[in-house]
């Protein structure tokens, strides 16, 4: 039997990806670290739980807290913000 992959791994009860946004260039400010339910990865975007590690975890690169609030929101709503 195959080992199962992160997506049926991750998605128990309250299982939840770290993902770390990385820091800038000459170390500014540090990297960050969002929390996400897995779930809701699973029912927005479940592409995204096959580039996470078996322990669930996810490097990205630097992203402004704007762009990290508007992925978190999307991971959870679907919807992408636009600001008029």
């Amino acid at each position: 039997m195959d080992e199962p992959g992160p997506a049926q791994r991750l998605t128990g009860e309250g299982a939840k990806i770290s993902i770390y946004f990385g820091s800038m260039a000459g170390g500014e400010i540090g990297p960050t670290v969002e929390y996400v339910h897995a779930e809701a990865i699973l029912l927005t975007c479940p592409e995204f739980l096959k580039r996470v590690t078996k322990w669930g975890i996810i490097s990205l690169p630097f992203a402004t807290t704007e762009a990290i609030h508007a992925m978190i929101r999307f991971f959870y709503t679907g919807k992408v913000p636009f600001h008029e």
